[in-house]
């Protein structure tokens, strides 16, 4: 079972990563965050708040740091949660591309786990 507060955090702060993709958040993407935050049941100001970049940055290497110990299950999981944000305006950008991939190497997940999530959420947006 997946900590909810550490799915929270994860979410969080690699959405946040996903949604800074472009140097700019899309209201679009923060809607989408808060939404799944509150899914989980978390209060989204408390965990879209980022004192400063390396703070952000500091909070998702921890997190992803934690996570890349879990299981397959869990990682593609939480990758796919976290890849809704980077397509929820219909488009996969090459620089939030990026960041997915960046993600999924900081969760020590396969680059074929990684291809075949981005397959499938691309495949519901055709």
């Amino acid at each position: 079972m997946v900590d909810q507060e550490k799915a929270a955090e994860f979410l969080a702060s690699a959405g946040m990563y996903l949604a800074c993709a472009d140097g700019k958040v899309d209201p679009v993407e923060k809607e989408v965050l808060k939404s799944a935050l509150l899914n989980l049941n978390a209060e989204p100001d408390k965990y879209l708040y980022f004192k400063d970049w390396d703070t952000h940055e500091k909070r998702m290497l921890a997190i992803c740091s934690y996570f890349a110990k879990s299981d397959l299950f869990t990682k593609s999981f939480l990758f796919g949660l976290v890849s809704g944000v980077a397509i929820c305006d219909g488009v996969l950008h090459e620089n939030e591309k990026k960041s997915l991939y960046k993600t999924a190497e900081l969760l020590e997940l396969d680059e074929e786990v990684v291809d075949e999530i981005l397959k499938m959420l691309l495949g519901y947006l055709s």
